[in-house]
């Protein structure tokens, strides 16, 4: 037998559970399965307003969405691709970096930015450091900030692997360990 409850016993995630509707559900309230929880195997109750308050937020989501890439223009180049991080990073991120990142983070980003070459003087690695960084690194906080074309540093990155690599994520990695900028991460 299902017992109803109003109140949870610890806080959770409201977005974690996988969650079903029941028939017999409280008006207001939905299921949600914690079967994949090995600590414990029963149903928790949510309240809806909770997932709708999830739903709602400003939490960042991972990946991008669906058009993000495509806004990228099928013309631009890799190097046009790290220009346009390059400049976005010289622009804000010494303002927005600080809100972003705390302790030894900043000070690494901080320490790299000044560093990163403009897009003439920078070599094929230096792109593969930018672009992985972005992604994966020190400038990932940039994930998805929009430019002035409103398009997002992941999307830019994205474009560079696929224009330059093939679409090769581990080659952009290999490539990146090369780079002299990569002696700044400490």
């Amino acid at each position: 037998m299902i017992r109803w409850r109003r109140t949870l016993q610890r806080p959770c995630d409201a977005t974690a559970p996988v969650v079903r509707a029941l028939r017999s559900r409280p008006r207001g309230w939905v299921a949600g399965s914690l079967a994949e929880n090995r600590l414990q195997r029963e149903s928790i109750w949510i309240p809806m307003t909770r997932l709708q308050d999830a739903a709602e937020s400003r939490l960042v989501p991972m990946g991008l969405n669906l058009g993000d890439q495509e806004k990228v223009p099928d013309d631009l180049t890799a190097r046009d691709c790290y220009e346009r991080i390059w400049e976005w990073h010289r622009a804000h991120g010494e303002t927005i970096a600080p809100e972003r990142l705390d302790g030894s983070t900043l000070d690494r980003y901080l320490t790299i930015l000044p560093e990163v070459p403009t897009e003439q003087d920078a070599s094929e690695d230096d792109l593969a450091f930018l672009v992985n960084e972005v992604l994966t690194g020190t400038f990932e906080w940039s994930y998805h900030e929009e430019d002035g074309h409103g398009i997002k540093m992941a999307a830019y990155a994205f474009h560079a692997v696929d224009k330059a690599y093939g679409g090769n994520i581990a080659t952009v990695v290999e490539a990146a360990a090369q780079s002299v900028l990569t002696r700044l991460k400490g």
